[in-house]
């Protein structure tokens, strides 16, 4: 193919104006930059054609991700967010995000058990990590039950904490279904719970609460736009530059308190990457695109990319959040919860946001994915060799014996994945690794 003719098909691909720039690097250590057009049997770039046994990586920057926002799969919580009881509730509360809509339920708390370990509070909590100065905004759409006896003492609301342990500093603005707000705070195990005012409210309603240096402020709001304050903490020494701010609830006794939350608004954290549920295989590969449904057979993917098959067998672990966090991966097949704990156990199948486990101890037992689930858990990953490694821009990576490219898609060899065909423009990189 001519110079010429190669220039006119690049400028047809790429328009005029475009910066960018692709990149390959070759087995002899150069590299070459410009628009790539690939062919089954070599790369054509910068008025070149490489074979692609000399090529050792191409980078392609005009990847998109045609999946921008990360995918909610049966109400998971957003990116960087997780749920947790904190203290003895009488049975484990939920959260779920649809529709922009966090939705809440909680009983009350074990009397006996918060006076043995003095206690001062226990909730039903979805949080998020806070650096500094910061404020958290939510609309309080529904409480319920509301008003009626004997369970006028739920409640929900933000909340700052300093651990997700039972103990140290809480403060708490929050409505109750008394229809009364109040700010409510304590700072160590066991100490003085320090409650300002009882202002009449009922939902929906806006609260707030803010943090300037080591103090907390708490506010309230009947439209989001003119608040009046509650309270303010006194100046807490020792107050941690990291905080976990949410949204929290509990009922009263055995009475379950459901709760609506929407429009939360959070400042002062450290942005993630939009986070998609996705399936760790045993080769080491990891496939970010979105799935609904699993038995201990099969995984069954929303809009399924042509030759995209994966046996559940395959399957070393499912992530249902980042678990970056988590200091060690058990290594025995079971579910890790979102609080950490790990429940040891056979996996029989997920579907409709519930994930169901055949716990030797426990026996059936039926977890919420959005409120409760942080990993699936079958084996640990073994990576294998492959000859190379392809990385879509969803951040999924496919070990791959081979491919076959075309100007518009990449049909690829994936062992443990069929043989998935993918648009051209959602492949980021394809590295040899041997």
């Amino acid at each position: 193919m001519s110079r010429p003719l190669l220039a006119t098909l690049a400028l047809c691909l790429f328009p005029a104006g475009t910066t960018l720039a692709d990149i390959v690097e070759l087995a002899d250590g150069r590299t070459l930059e410009g628009p790539a057009l690939t062919r089954e049997d070599k790369v054509i770039i910068a008025g070149e054609s490489i074979g692609w046994d000399q090529i050792k990586r191409i980078q392609f920057t005009r990847a998109k991700n045609p999946r921008k926002a990360p995918v909610n799969i049966g109400g998971a919580l957003p990116p960087g967010w997780r749920s947790i009881d904190i203290g003895p509730l009488l049975k484990r509360g939920t959260s779920r995000f649809d529709n922009d809509r966090f939705t809440l339920s909680a009983p009350g708390i074990d009397s006996v058990q918060r006076k043995e370990r003095r206690i001062q509070d226990g909730f039903h909590f979805v949080f998020h990590p806070i650096e500094g100065d910061g404020e958290l905004v939510a609309h309080i759409a529904s409480l319920e039950p509301f008003g009626k006896y004997p369970s006028r003492k739920s409640r929900v609301g933000v909340i700052f904490r300093s651990t997700l342990g039972e103990h140290g500093v809480n403060v708490y603005s929050a409505l109750n279904a008394q229809g009364l707000v109040n700010l409510r705070y304590y700072v160590d195990r066991g100490g003085s719970n320090a409650r300002f005012k009882n202002e009449a409210h009922t939902a929906p309603c806006w609260l707030k609460i803010v943090r300037r240096g080591e103090v907390i402020h708490g506010y309230h709001s009947a439209d989001g736009k003119t608040w009046r304050e509650i309270g303010a903490t006194r100046k807490i020494r020792n107050l941690p530059r990291t905080l976990y701010a949410g949204i929290a609830v509990v009922g009263y006794k055995e009475h379950t308190a459901k709760a609506v939350v929407e429009h939360l608004s959070l400042t002062g954290v450290q942005n993630r990457p939009p986070w998609t549920p996705r399936l760790v295989l045993h080769n080491g590969a990891i496939l970010a695109w979105p799935f609904n449904a699993m038995d201990d057979t099969a995984v069954r993917f929303v809009q399924t990319p042509p030759g995209l098959t994966v046996s559940t067998v395959n399957v070393a672990r499912v992530e249902f959040q980042p678990l970056d966090t988590v200091p060690k991966i058990p290594k025995h097949p079971g579910v890790l919860l979102r609080g950490g704990e790990f429940v040891e156990g056979t996996f029989t199948h997920l579907r409709d946001g519930q994930l169901h486990l055949s716990s030797p101890l426990l026996g059936h037992r039926t977890y919420d994915i959005a409120g409760e689930v942080a990993a699936l858990l079958f084996a640990p990953p073994r990576p294998t060799h492959a000859v190379w490694e392809i990385t879509l821009a969803d951040s999924s990576k496919l070990r791959a014996t081979g491919f076959h490219p075309t100007l518009q898609s990449l049909r690829i060899k994936a062992p443990l994945a069929g043989n998935p065909t993918f648009p051209l423009n959602e492949v980021t990189e394809i590295r040899r690794t041997r």
